[in-house]
C-alpha cells in the first residue's frame, strides 16, 4: 500500500504542476483580451472560449486534488462523535462510495466525450472530445486516490494526515 500512495503522490504532484499552468495560462488568455479590447481596436476572439475551456479544466484536474487533500466540504460532526473503530467503518463506506461514484464519473464522462465527438469548438477549432475527455480521467484519478484511502483503512496504516470525510 506504501506504494501504491507513493505512486498517487506522484500524480498529485503532476496534477498540480499541470492546474498550476492551466491557471498560468488562464490569466494569459484572459490578460491578451482585456488588453486588446482596450487598447487595441479590436479583440482577440478566441482567448474567452479558451480561458473558459481551461477553466473546465482546471476544475476537473483540481478536484481530485482537493480530495486527497481533503480539503473538500464536510460536515463530521457526528463522525467526531464515534469511536475510532466506527469511524475506520465510516470512511471505508464513504470511500467505496466515491469509488463507485468515480467508475460511474468514468463510464458517463467517457460516453458524454464520445458522443460530443464531431461537435467542433467555434472559436478555438477543435473537438469538444478533447474538452470533455477531463471528466474520465478526473474519475480515474479520484478512483484511484479513493482507492488510497479504502486500501489504508482497511490495512490500519496511519496516514499523514487525517482521512477526509
Amino acid at each position: 500500500m506504501k506504494r501504491f500512495t507513493a505512486i498517487n503522490t506522484y500524480i498529485e504532484k503532476i496534477l498540480m504542476a499541470f492546474c498550476l499552468l492551466l491557471l498560468l495560462a488562464m490569466v494569459v488568455s484572459t490578460s491578451l483580451q482585456v488588453i486588446s479590447r482596450y487598447l487595441f481596436p479590436y479583440s482577440i476572439s478566441w482567448t474567452e472560449e479558451m480561458s473558459r475551456r481551461m477553466m473546465s479544466w482546471l476544475l476537473f484536474l483540481a478536484s481530485p486534488i482537493a480530495y486527497r487533500k481533503g480539503a473538500q466540504v464536510g460536515v463530521d460532526l457526528f463522525v467526531n462523535a464515534l469511536s475510532t473503530t466506527w469511524k475506520k467503518y465510516i470512511h471505508i463506506i464513504v470511500h467505496s462510495l466515491i469509488a463507485v461514484f468515480s467508475v460511474v464519473m468514468m463510464q458517463q464522462g467517457w460516453i458524454f466525450a464520445f458522443k460530443s465527438a464531431k461537435q467542433i469548438s467555434s472559436a478555438i477549432n477543435i473537438s469538444m472530445r478533447t474538452v470533455y475527455l477531463v471528466i474520465p480521467f478526473s474519475g480515474f484519478i479520484i478512483l484511484l486516490f479513493a482507492i488510497e484511502y479504502v486500501g489504508n483503512a482497511i490495512t490500519g496504516i496511519e496516514p499523514e494526515k487525517e482521512l477526509p470525510l
